[in-house]
């Protein structure tokens, strides 16, 4: 279990543990080969026997390949097999009378550990039935949440916009087999009217996670963004364009699906689309292309659902860059849209 920043001791969390039957991940029983298909000899003087193992997947029981390595303990040294997927056992040829630790691994499932005895006698092989458990990277979370706040929760890459997860609810146990350890993630948290309560960014690691998330009061929190005109807008975002083009990229659209959501859920907010370009070229064809802007990105948010109530539009060409326009760089600053949000 990996615990996630700091936590105390009212954090509650809600876990789910796989199992699976007691006694059946390691099963061994008398391997009857099919007919017509005869046994593996051992080799030499009989030295060895043979043991036979199938690997399956413990939910489906759908075999998979592994790896299995056996150590003998008294001798000190290790051998290891690639056991396939086929119908058909594979199998190893081990010392007899030894008690024989083993290990088995599969990409994407827990390694499962155990131990076997290699019987003396010859009359009879043996086969081991292995059964493995997905290995999940899964998210534990607590919320100190202000009594009766009805807050809004967005699981998201950290690096991106795109979501994972939104919900208008505490999610506590969080399944989702897209989780990378090693890669960051973010809750934001906010209030009907946008205020953000919670913005916290955490790290995945194999397994299982767990994760207190700390909700501030909204009165402790200020209003997202430019306080400008009054503090009638309280965030934005910014949408980029390739040069002559009204077309929306596909990052774009992640963020509209935000957005989207945000308004769909929040029917007193608003959002004012204002669209951009840099200065090469005609003005005249400019102001043309920033209303294109502004208008595909107002019929996206419609599609998806959200009120032409809710959006309002205009266009302003290469007036108001976003940075000078002297460099390829500072230019591809203003090929833009912004989506100013406010509420009723």
């Amino acid at each position: 279990m990996n615990i996630i920043g700091k936590t105390d001791k009212h954090a509650q969390f809600v876990i789910s543990v796989p199992v699976i039957n007691r006694d059946s991940q390691q099963v061994a029983k008398v391997y009857q080969p099919p007919i017509g298909r005869p046994t593996a000899q051992p080799s030499g003087l009989s030295k060895t026997r043979n043991v036979y193992f199938q690997v399956q997947h413990a939910r489906t029981f759908k075999r998979i390949p592994a790896m299995i390595c056996f150590t003998y303990p008294r001798q000190g040294r290790t051998k290891c097999i690639e056991v396939d997927s086929a119908k058909v056992p594979s199998f190893a040829r081990l010392t007899p009378g030894d008690t024989i630790a083993f290990e088995v691994r599969a990409d994407g499932f827990q390694t499962y550990r155990g131990e076997l005895l290699v019987g003396q006698s010859e009359a009879v092989d043996i086969l081991y039935q292995i059964k493995l458990l997905p290995l999940y990277n899964v998210l534990a979370a607590s919320y100190d949440v202000p009594i009766k706040q009805k807050l809004y929760y967005e699981f998201r890459y950290a690096t991106n916009a795109n979501f994972i997860s939104r919900h208008d609810r505490p999610i506590r146990y969080f399944e989702w087999l897209g989780f990378k350890p090693g890669q960051d993630y973010k809750l934001l948290a906010t209030t009907i009217d946008g205020r953000v309560v919670a913005d916290e960014t955490f790290r995945i690691k194999p397994g299982l996670n767990v994760k207190a998330f700390w909700i501030r009061h909204p009165e402790q929190s200020e209003l997202v963004g430019n306080q400008i005109e009054q503090a009638t807008y309280f965030d934005s975002t910014v949408l980029y364009f390739n040069q002559s083009d009204y077309s929306l990229r596909s990052e774009v659209k992640g963020k509209l699906d935000s957005v989207a959501w945000r308004m769909i859920n929040r029917h007193n907010m608003l959002g004012r689309i204002t669209g951009y370009t840099d200065n090469v070229g005609k003005r005249g064809l400019n102001m043309t292309l920033s209303e294109y802007r502004t208008r595909v990105v107002a019929q996206y948010l419609r599609q998806k659902g959200v009120g032409a109530n809710q959006l309002s539009s205009s266009w302003k060409g290469p007036d108001a860059p976003a940075a000078p326009n002297d460099t390829e760089e500072n230019k591809a600053k203003n090929r833009r849209v912004v989506i100013r949000f406010f509420t009723k």
